[in-house]
């Protein structure tokens, strides 16, 4: 079921399943990746509790090995709505029999939503209900589109980053699904902008895992556009599909990725990995902000 919120000219529509963004407007202007079978069936989803991929999509917890598939399972699970309201939403999902086969704790997860004018704000609670410590990797997944005015492409459009970068993304092997932690795919040298290129994606995604901005936002040559600020995350996976040349680009705030090559199939010892304490409960927030 989709349900819509509202202020002024802002309107946002989110899916029960997955809990999933599918639109965002502001006077009259999409900027949510609109599916399309040809590029991405996605619009937006949420990643838990795994980010991107295992190894052979099997990892070790508590000494005993589950099969857990590329962005969890989150995405694909019907959410419960708690509460709506004009301008609010808050959904719910929680274990299933089916989850502890794939990811052995207990949980809830609840996605709230609010819009305000020229802003939306996501707001993302997992609660452990296990007597003992959960580990989890938590994402969002957002494509925008890219163009999202008429008579532009995709290379007319720039990456501003809060604050000037200088770091380089490892390659993400995509034969092996695994991040090769010395090979670097792209660099940053002291700037705070990346102009578009499609070249730059023939690697597939830039994993930003050292990063010290925690707001980027998609402008067009006007400056005008969309940005995300991730407060609560540690790094920032930004994609398109390669060879694909498609009109959308995904700005995803992580807190966990792919396996890395020195990495065991631990899953407490991976990368950016999270932890709840017995009936611990941790919020992690996005704010997506129209840029004029």
């Amino acid at each position: 079921m989709q349900y819509e919120i509202k202020i002024a000219s802002c309107r946002a529509l989110i899916d029960t399943r997955g809990a999933e963004l599918l639109s965002f407007k502001a006077d009259k202007i999409e900027y949510i990746w609109q599916r399309d079978e040809r590029y991405w069936t996605d619009s937006a989803p949420i990643l838990f509790p795994n980010v991107c991929d295992l190894r052979k999509d099997k990892t070790i917890i508590e000494g005993q090995e589950y099969r857990i598939p590329r962005h969890g399972f989150l995405h694909d699970m019907e959410f419960s709505v708690e509460d709506v309201q004009p301008q609010s939403l808050v959904l719910k999902a929680s274990h299933t029999e089916e989850t502890r086969k794939m990811f052995p704790y207990a949980f809830a997860v609840h996605i709230v939503y609010k819009i305000r004018d020229q802003e939306l704000e996501i707001e993302f609670h997992v609660r452990n209900m296990e007597r003992k410590t959960m580990y989890y990797q938590i994402g969002f997944h957002p494509g925008f589109c890219c163009p999202f005015e008429q008579n532009e492409e995709f290379e007319d459009y720039r990456l501003q980053f809060q604050r000037k970068e200088t770091t380089f993304t490892p390659l993400l092997n995509d034969a092996m699904r695994e991040i090769e932690s010395k090979t670097r795919n792209f660099e940053m040298k002291d700037t705070d902008r990346i102009d578009l290129k499609y070249s730059y994606f023939d690697r597939d995604v830039l994993v930003f895992d050292k990063i010290q901005s925690r707001k980027v936002s998609l402008l067009n040559k006007n400056g005008r556009g969309i940005s995300i600020a991730f407060p609560d995350f540690e790094m920032l996976g930004i994609w398109t599909p390669a060879g694909k040349r498609a009109p959308f680009l995904c700005l995803e705030p992580w807190n966990g990725t792919c396996v890395y090559d020195y990495e065991s199939d631990d899953f407490v010892r991976m990368r950016g990995i999270q932890k709840l304490l017995e009936s611990e409960e941790k919020r992690y927030c996005v704010i997506l902000r129209i840029e004029k």
